[in-house]
């Protein structure tokens, strides 16, 4: 994905939902990717739009490639 895109990917485990997003926010992320266990099971990943006021959405896990590529 990263030689596709201008994204960064961050691993980010070991906090609650809150402080991962906040931290996200932070580091003026425009996107996160949250990836639940119904997410999991469904194949899909949350995306929530940071800096635009964008309602979250639900992406599969194998059109995640071509999302970013809109971005």
């Amino acid at each position: 994905i990263r030689q596709q895109t201008n994204y960064q990917v961050v691993l980010n485990g070991g906090n609650n939902l809150a402080a991962q997003l906040k931290r996200a926010d932070k580091s003026k992320a425009e996107l996160a990717f949250i990836l639940g266990e119904e997410e999991f099971g469904n194949q899909e990943i949350l995306v929530k739009y940071l800096r635009q006021d964008l309602p979250q959405k639900k992406v599969k896990v194998t059109a995640i490639s071509e999302f970013l590529k809109r971005k």
